[in-house]
C-alpha cells in the first residue's frame, strides 16, 4: 500500500515492482487514499515518530523507551552514518 501521489506514476510503480524483488517473486504496489485507509494512516504515524526519534537521537536527546519500541521496525540493512545514534536505534544485534 502506498499513498496516492502524482509523482508516483503507474509506470514508476511497475518499474519499482520489478526492481525491488528478484524475477521469481512478485511485488504489487497498490495506491490508496491515505485519508480513508487506516493502514496508510498508521504507517504515516509510525514514519513520523521514527523521523522525530532519529532527529532527536542525532541531537543526543533521544528517548530510550521509544527508541526500544522503534527497533522492531528498523531494517538492519538501513544506512546510518552516526554510529552512536545507530547503536541506540538500530536493530538489536
Amino acid at each position: 500500500m502506498h499513498d496516492e501521489q502524482s509523482a508516483l506514476t503507474e509506470r514508476r510503480v511497475r518499474r519499482l515492482e520489478h526492481q525491488l524483488l528478484p524475477s521469481e517473486r512478485r511485488l504489487w504496489f497498490r495506491q490508496v487514499d491515505s485519508r480513508t485507509d487506516p493502514r496508510v494512516q498508521v504507517a504515516d504515524v509510525l514514519a513520523g515518530v521514527a523521523r522525530r526519534l532519529a532527529a532527536d537521537e542525532l541531537r543526543d536527546r533521544g528517548d530510550t523507551e521509544l527508541g526500544e519500541l522503534l527497533r522492531a521496525y528498523i531494517d538492519p540493512a538501513s544506512q546510518w552514518s552516526d554510529e552512536r545514534s545507530w547503536s541506540r536505534l538500530g536493530p538489536a544485534r
